[in-house]
């Protein structure tokens, strides 16, 4: 490949970088499920995904007149220049970070004003690193309409710093169209949809596109709508592509948290035909675990991959057997084969086995959603040696509190004469802080809402964000009779009356699977605990009760699936 050729081509994008919102922030709404795939495991391969700035529901449209105001903006093509040499220059060739290189980006970070930023080009230490920074700076302000490029284009630092990256200053002006039906509230994204833009793209091989797409990865830079045309071009393409590079794909997806369901159809498409032929274990690990990540529940897929780590179990590594049982759990998916996973690569492995103990507590606990867990596993992992070992710090990760509550909860309610040993009553696991992310909150609220319509005012009759002490939070629980009469939530039945206790799970956005619509398996296996210790369970989507729909239509669907239940 000519590296020449792609970073010129990317050069000449014309401020994909600078104008774009870059999200690195991991984000929160990938709480607990996410996490049950990126941590508390050494095998993990994939790095925190940034955060998703696209909206599930509805994307949010710039308002015409907003966007007629907004038509010209004048950006320096040295500025850009510098942005895309800084991604695609190879790690190998960076200068040493040094304390001082960190302290100068540090201070233009934070700085405030042209003067702040530029100062620190005074200072001896300043590299090409510290120029890069500045840049970014710069292009952000320009864009941002902080500041315009006639008060820094005739500056001897600014100068400097184009001549120390070698590159020539000059105004470019950009004109930036966006249409009615724009989906993005990003200028740029009328720019890049250009047919100039699109045929610089369309040069690239596909090679040369995965080859961006994994520097993307790399840098954690999410710019959505370059993202967009790099995937759209590996998506259509007639050629196959081999393993190595469908791997590679699924993790720089993975990593930016960029989904795209045409795109997925052709990396499972060329998967189908890769897998069987392939020899390397962990490609087949990384791309397990990438799966998992992108939440992509593609059966024949998941299917393929099992029967490709039964037939290669005499090379396999524990990595690759944790990736998958992580991996099938989090999509609640039992493959055709699984009975040979369970005699073959299951049974034999010992915890011993594993690089730390907490790998062997993911193998438990994907055993346990996946209802395959055998008393001896729940009792590997519930006795105080395993639990020593597991937390030989004095902070407790949460991540591991609450698969061991799961693992703890499911010993008790659904092994029937379970004899081993179970978390401490006093245990400081059961105190462990429950966090929800904004969307999920958001939803909860709402379905509370509505059901203080339907119940009556007194608090006897709802409970709300209920601690089960099982890792995960109850919506909210209350009691109706045959008649779905209420009744306070402590009332039991006897033989004059029938009490049903309700327990509702709301189900955001992020506890669904992606190419099949249905929730994931850590959500299965709150439903079964709960339908254990007696609940009917009220499963509520985010698709169903929308929380911008009107209060009288949110009561109606939960009244009407109370009904059902009882």
């Amino acid at each position: 490949m000519s590296d020449i050729r792609v970073l010129m081509a990317m050069l000449q994008l014309g401020g994909t970088l600078s104008n774009s919102t870059v999200r690195i922030t991991p984000r929160v709404s990938w709480w607990i499920t996410a996490q049950h795939l990126l941590s508390a495991s050494s095998m993990s391969t994939i790095p925190n995904p940034v955060e998703d700035s696209t909206k599930h529901e509805k994307f949010v449209k710039t308002p015409i007149k907003q966007r007629t105001a907004q038509k010209k903006i004048n950006v320096d093509g040295s500025l850009i220049t510098a942005a895309f040499k800084s991604l695609l220059e190879p790690p190998d060739k960076k200068e040493e970070i040094t304390e001082n290189i960190t302290k100068l980006n540090d201070r233009i970070n934070a700085a405030t004003t042209v003067d702040e930023v530029l100062s620190t080009v005074e200072n001896p230490e300043f590299n090409s690193q510290n120029a890069y920074s500045v840049v970014y700076v710069l292009c952000n302000w320009v864009t941002a309409g902080k500041i315009k490029m006639d008060e820094i284009q005739t500056d001897k630092r600014y100068l400097k710093i184009c001549s120390m990256l070698g590159i020539k200053t000059n105004t470019a002006v950009v004109n930036r169209k966006q249409d009615e039906d724009d989906n993005y509230n990003s200028a740029v994204y009328g720019l890049l949809q250009t047919e100039k833009t699109k045929k610089q793209i369309e040069r690239f091989n596909v090679y040369e596109i995965i080859t961006v797409l994994s520097t993307l990865a790399a840098k954690q830079k999410r710019t959505t709508p370059l993202l967009r045309m790099l995937t759209s071009e590996i998506a259509n393409t007639k050629e196959n592509l081999n393993i190595k590079q469908l791997g590679d794909i699924l993790y720089s997806v993975a990593v930016l948290n960029f989904y795209d369901e045409v795109l997925m159809k052709k990396v499972s498409k060329d998967l189908y035909t890769a897998i069987p032929s392939n020899e390397r274990h962990a490609v087949i690990g990384s791309i397990l675990t990438s799966l998992g990540v992108l939440r992509y529940r593609n059966e024949r897929l998941l299917n393929l991959l099992s029967v490709w780590i039964v037939e290669h179990r005499n090379i396999i590594r524990p990595q690759e057997i944790s990736s998958l049982m992580k991996t099938l759990a989090h999509m609640g998916f039992t493959p055709t084969n699984f009975n040979e996973v369970l005699e073959h690569i299951i049974t034999p492995l010992k915890e011993s086995e594993m690089c730390q103990s907490s790998d062997w507590l993911d193998i438990v606990w994907a055993l346990t959603v996946l209802n395959k867990a055998t008393p001896e596993h729940y009792a590997s992992v519930l006795n105080s040696g395993f639990l020593n070992r597991l937390f030989d710090s004095p902070e407790t990760e949460s991540v591991k509190a609450f698969k061991l509550l799961n693992v703890n909860a499911a010993a008790r309610l659904m092994i029937k004469d379970y004899t081993g040993p179970l978390l401490p009553e006093d245990s400081k696991l059961f105190d462990t802080t429950i966090l929800r992310a904004k969307e999920k909150a958001a939803l909860s609220n709402s379905v509370v809402s509505a059901l203080k319509i339907l119940l009556p005012s007194d608090s006897i009759y709802l409970n709300i964000n209920i601690n089960t002490k099982m890792g995960f939070l109850l919506d909210a629980e209350f009691c109706v009779d045959s008649k779905c009469a209420p009744l306070p939530v402590n009332s039991k039945s006897d033989q004059d009356k029938q009490v049903f206790r309700i327990g509702v799970l709301t189900c955001a956005y992020h506890e669904f699977c992606r190419g099949a619509n249905v929730v994931l398996g850590p959500v299965n296996l709150r439903k079964s605990l709960l339908e254990q210790q007696g609940y009917k369970v009220l499963l509520i989507p985010y698709t169903k009760v929308n929380i911008k729909d009107k209060l009288v239509t949110r009561v109606k669907y939960i009244n009407d699936n109370i009904k059902l239940l009882v």
